[in-house]
């Protein structure tokens, strides 16, 4: 049976077994890839996936990791039934171009996520950080019931490993105020973009925000206690 047989095959068992969470991954050897059936990626992964067929979904991992389909693009195709349910929400990004168009599409599209309890975003923020800060708030305020947010800072590219500066981008939104109860920020550095991107969040909050800072290590630490001293309800970890 060739891999695609082999795929539906498992998929069909995992629905048949009323599943709850579902991985898919597809991976590259030797420039051979396996695709979905068409080129619109949404509707093949509609048709292949069956979304329909998965009505008590309520978890949702969505990662980008080329910049053929936006995770906006999919969550707006998403049946409006299936969408509404959904209560925990984690997207990852690493394409620059992808926190651009999500962030365009958002302004663009009428979609709310009216029931998404748990947002979790794993960003590169050392790339099209203007882009990155506007999508998230952006995506938070469609979120209209959430109490959790996590951020997720991916791993600093090699040109800051060897110590060479970024430059500082002022994010000046319009006036919108966030209403997440809970924020933790994961992988703290302790760089000015992770501190000016942290502090704009909490800055735009207008419930009373208890925040969790979980650090890389002792040293970004330090830091994180120091560029958070003014926070009344904030927690620090390393890890």
């Amino acid at each position: 049976m060739n891999l695609r047989g082999v795929f539906e095959r498992w998929f069909e068992f995992a629905l048949s077994k009323k599943a709850e969470i579902i991985h898919m991954s597809i991976l590259f050897k030797h420039g051979e890839g396996f695709g979905l059936p068409n080129t619109n990626g949404l509707e093949c992964l509609k048709e292949f996936v069956q979304l329909s067929n998965i009505p008590k979904l309520t978890k949702l991992d969505l990662r980008d990791f080329t910049d053929r389909l936006t995770q906006v693009e999919f969550l707006d195709g998403m049946p409006s039934c299936i969408r509404d349910q959904l209560q925990l929400l984690r997207l990852t990004s690493r394409p620059v171009s992808m926190y651009k168009r999500n962030f365009e599409l958002l302004n663009d599209l009428s979609i709310q996520l009216v029931n998404i309890k748990h947002l979790q975003l794993e960003l590169n923020l050392y790339d099209t950080k203007y882009y990155i800060s506007r999508y998230t708030h952006r995506l938070v305020e469609v979120c209209g019931s959430l109490e959790k947010l996590v951020i997720k800072f991916l791993s600093e590219p090699l040109w800051r490993l060897l110590g060479e500066e970024g430059k500082t981008e002022t994010y000046n939104h319009p006036e919108r105020e966030l209403s997440q109860k809970y924020l933790e920020i994961s992988g703290y550095s302790g760089s000015d973009l992770e501190r000016e991107f942290t502090l704009d969040l909490i800055n735009n909050t207008t419930t009373h925000l208890k925040v969790i800072v979980v650090a890389c290590d002792e040293e970004s630490l330090a830091r994180a206690r120091l560029d958070f001293e003014d926070i009344k309800l904030v927690s620090f970890l390393v890890i």
